[in-house]
């Protein structure tokens, strides 16, 4: 073939091949871009790179330190450093380089750097691949091989390394040698750090039932399950042993096991599809089946219907897990013994309950208090009942609702709830809603409940200290008190941003559909204030202390006031 020597026509040449590099004159194939055309392109993870054209390369170009290590680098291609010069393939400054570049050049370095240590320690640092060519003498290094198990891809690998199955790093555990896979203590550790790695160990050590029962003490017996070795699946001990730890293992033992009501009961505290998975002897078994339920509340959802609504069972159940009560008869969901042992098993169960049953006060009070830790704690803790309740109603007031009347009236223990949690009016008799000592402890805790007192809204020292704790509650006072310029005052200074409600364009909401109904307008002019405090300096000079957004709610006299606009931090 004709020599080329023309650069252009070159390029458009090994563009096309990059073989077509050794056609090429000496000039051209010492020529960087060139050559680099030749080699081709890499776009994200979409690769085109002819890495033996890198062999007709210039010899000066294959010696050429940076420039190997670049094409390396640019194009993600390691194997052209099998045709780089011999003596960069066995330099070991190079090397450590590239291979921290790029640990796939391992393979490609000279025989000598593969079997040095320290090369080595770096490159299944980067890479565990890097293990299976590295020299016999140094698969047996221990301390090599635990290194190329503790590789992770860095950030920049990973999305790159999901187009691949590299699967997982006990996988570098195959090249290994055979010594150290035989090596019981040393199997150990190594699964200890890294559990899959188990597979690769030597079947002499996968055969040992002695190495199997060490293997189970030290990982508790989830990998011996996972490989499902045959010895495993009889001998009762290890069976044992493992289901204990890991009830899913049940599944994978021999038909014989599965009859044995220990090893099933076992199984059964952690995996309760182990029920229906043992023999069909014990399955139809009642007094089996109320022992398991004992273990673990959940079987009650896999046992014959029958017995989802024979009481014994399902309470033997509902005491070990609370939620079981889901799974049984709605006749035992109304069965106020059962819901009460539920509840106090667990809080939530309450839901599972009948309707009636769930809005039971004892019910109710009982749940709570499980909810709360408050059931089996010593009384000196938790202090009295009507301490224990205030706890409760704390956390949640509309428990409130399911009270007796008895105490839902009692004025005192009201006063000392709303208190604690101001939505408790919310909950109580009207009478003692329109008690103004009860409003105001309830406003001086949350501001924005004067919403729901329109008795009070126009009764200034309530007003007052609504707005002292929540600036905004003075949109629900009265028109006559949103024009006290005090209670403004007081309000601003609290909340900056009560000025967007003197704004005579309503705010916008994230919501178009509901901004655009005729209600939110009524509801808008319900809560607006007076214009006015737009323009009043004191009041917009205080909302601004608070908030510097609330000048983009004043009159446009003062959005231009330079004292204003440099508190707001507008003219900085």
């Amino acid at each position: 073939m004709k020599t080329i020597t023309d650069k252009e026509e070159a390029l458009k040449a090994v563009k096309k091949d990059g073989k077509a590099l050794e056609y090429t004159s000496a000039e051209l194939r010492n020529d960087k871009e060139v050559v680099l055309r030749a080699l081709g392109t890499k776009i994200l993870f979409l690769q085109e790179v002819q890495y033996d054209a890198f062999q007709f390369a210039s010899e000066e170009l294959r010696g050429d330190g940076e420039f190997v290590a670049e094409v390396i680098k640019k194009l993600d291609a390691a194997p052209v450093l099998q045709y780089a010069a011999d003596h960069l393939r066995n330099d070991k400054e190079f090397v450590l380089r590239v291979v921290k570049m790029d640990p796939f050049t391992f393979q490609y370095i000279s025989e000598d750097l593969r079997n040095d240590r320290e090369v080595v320690l770096q490159s299944v640092k980067q890479s565990k691949w890097a293990l299976q060519y590295v020299s016999d003498e140094l698969r047996n290094d221990r301390e090599v091989v635990l290194q190329a198990m503790e590789w992770q891809p860095d950030d920049s690998q990973a999305m790159e390394w999901q187009l691949d199955d590299y699967g997982s790093r006990y996988d570098a555990f195959q090249y290994a040698s055979k010594e150290l896979r035989s090596d019981r203590e040393f199997v150990l550790q190594v699964i200890e750090r890294c559990g899959g790695a188990l597979q690769y160990a030597s079947d002499e050590l996968k055969n040992d039932n002695a190495f199997v029962s060490q293997v189970v003490e030290r990982t508790g017996g989830s990998l011996v399950e996972e490989f499902g070795w045959e010895q495993l699946k009889n001998n009762r001990e290890l069976v044992l042993a493992v289901v204990k730890d890991d009830g899913r293992a049940f599944q994978f033992i021999s038909e014989e096991l599965k009859n044995d009501r220990e090893v099933v009961l076992e199984a059964i505290k952690t995996w309760a599809r182990a029920l229906p998975n043992s023999s069909q002897e014990l399955y139809s078994n009642r007094e089996f089946i109320l022992e398991a339920a004992e273990k673990n509340g959940e079987v009650l959802m896999l046992i014959p219907k029958e017995l989802r609504n024979d009481r014994e069972v399902v309470l033997a159940a509902i005491k070990q897990s609370g939620k079981a009560l889901k799974y049984t008869s709605k006749e035992l969901q109304n069965d106020r013994e059962v819901v009460l042992s539920a509840v106090y098993q667990n809080g939530d169960a309450r839901q599972f309950a009948s309707q009636e049953l769930r809005n039971d006060w004892e019910v109710v009070l009982t749940a709570a208090k499980q909810t709360a830790g408050l059931l089996e704690c010593d009384s000196k803790e938790v202090g009295t009942e009507f301490e224990v309740l205030l706890k409760i109603i704390k956390q949640n007031s509309s428990l409130l609702q399911f009270a007796p009347e008895e105490l839902k009236n009692n004025r005192e223990f009201v006063i000392e709830a709303v208190k604690q949690n101001s939505t408790v009016l919310l909950h109580v008799p009207e009478a003692l809603r329109s008690d103004r000592e009860v409003v105001l402890e309830a406003v001086k805790r949350s501001g924005k409940i004067l919403e729901r007192v329109k008795k009070f809204q126009n009764d200034r020292e309530v007003v007052s200290e609504a707005v002292k704790q929540n600036g905004l509650a003075l949109r629900y006072a009265s028109t006559e008190l949103k024009s006290d310029r005090e209670l403004v005052l007081t309000a601003v200074k609290q909340n900056g941003l009560v000025l967007k409600y003197a704004s005579p364009e309503r705010p916008k909401t994230k919501w178009d559909k509901l901004s655009a109904h005729p209600l939110y307008d009524l509801l808008w002019a319900r809560q607006s204030l007076p214009e006015k405090w737009r323009e009043d300096k004191e009041i917009v000079l205080e909302a601004v202390k608070q908030n510097g957004d609330a000048l983009k709610h004043a009159s446009d006299a003062m959005q231009n006031d330079p004292q204003l606009r440099k508190l707001a931090g507008w003219d900085d």
